[in-house]
């Protein structure tokens, strides 16, 4: 039975408004593996979610793996990755991804 878009993107919201980080992830693989992505406030809150249990790695892969997925970044999601990393004292990730903005054509901003 193919995934439902709609009930897989909000279960997805309950397990990170709960910060179920490894949950989240968990259903994130799942949305891919049945080709459902999670929409722009969806990757937002994962990486919001991995930022908050200092898991630094995960949410700079979540960032990594939203081209793939075919959305596109914007400042919330680079913002809630540098977050992460600066939470953790990963101020040469945090740096780099800042760095790495106008490639994708984000403009740092008061958010980022």
């Amino acid at each position: 039975m193919p995934l439902d878009r709609a009930a897989s993107r909000a279960e997805l919201s309950v397990a990170t408004k709960a910060g179920l980080w490894k949950k989240a992830l968990s259903l994130l693989s799942e949305m891919l593996a049945a080709g459902v992505s999670p929409d722009a406030r969806g990757y937002s809150e994962l990486i919001s979610v991995c930022g908050k249990a200092k898991q630094w790695r995960q949410a700079v892969e979540v960032l990594d793996g939203m081209d793939t997925a075919g959305v596109q970044p914007n400042e919330f999601h680079f913002s809630g990755a540098i977050s992460a990393c600066a939470r953790c004292g990963q101020a040469g990730v945090a740096l780099r991804i800042f760095d790495s903005l106008a490639a994708k054509g984000v403009r740092p901003n008061a958010v980022v």
